[in-house]
């Protein structure tokens, strides 16, 4: 007699995605990593749980979800690639795992209903076009964030103030330009780094007068507002 034995996957992949689609996803509490593009343009996703132990999910993984409203990241994840949610339209909040480090290229881009972002002590870099055109209200950085590489947070309208903080050494390309209705970004520190066009022209840069960052303003033409 051949006895079969049932195990619960460690690993979702495009194979065995589909036994596990539904409107509320969720997933056995074996599973650790969920691959590249294992539910990529499924707009039948609503909402995510994760398991408590997952660790990682693949590129564009969740890619184009476009009904897809609530995720809940457990604190077991420590990693997860570029484009893993972007074009997730619907998707209202996200709060940010403490074991993640790095925030990928594109994770969020054009997640345009995207108003709440909660980012925990330990991000140290946001990747590029990151939160692309989200609808974030309020940006917290955490004291740990080094790194905002090139139009991380490009176009998001509803920021009206930015305090970048004394850890951030390298401020992007267009980082915070395209936010249309910043009216301050403060940088009251020396970054190694400032790239072109990092806000509008119609945005004030507070920092302190003489310092580099008001040099950087001088030469771009960009308002300051000392402190």
């Amino acid at each position: 007699m051949t006895v079969h034995v049932v195990t619960s996957p460690r690993v979702i992949s495009r194979k065995n995605a589909k036994r596990y689609l539904s409107e509320h996803l969720t997933f056995p509490e074996t599973v650790t990593s969920i691959e590249e593009e294992a539910f990529m343009r499924q707009p039948r996703i609503k909402e995510i749980t994760f398991p408590n132990g997952l660790e990682h999910i693949g590129t564009r993984a969740f890619q184009d979800c476009i009904h897809l409203q609530k995720i809940h990241i457990p604190d077991s994840l420590n990693s997860f690639d570029k484009e893993s949610f972007s074009g997730c339209k619907a998707l209202t909040s996200v709060r940010i795992s403490s074991s993640v480090k790095n925030i990928p290229d594109r994770a969020f881009y054009k997640c345009r209903s995207l108003e709440n972002l909660e980012l925990p002590d330990g991000i140290q870099k946001i990747g590029e076009e990151a939160f692309y055109f989200a609808n974030i209200k309020e940006l917290q950085l955490p004291s740990t964030v080094t790194v905002l590489k090139d139009k991380a947070f490009f176009r998001c309208n509803r920021l009206t103030s930015v305090i970048i903080p004394p850890s951030v050494e390298r401020i992007g390309e267009e980082a915070f330009h395209g936010c249309n209705h910043l009216k301050v970004l403060e940088i009251a520190h020396e970054p190694r780094y400032i790239g072109e066009r990092v806000v509008n022209k119609a945005t004030k840069i507070r920092c302190y007068k003489e310092s580099k960052v008001d040099n950087y303003c001088q030469k771009n033409q960009i308002p300051t507002e000392y402190i």
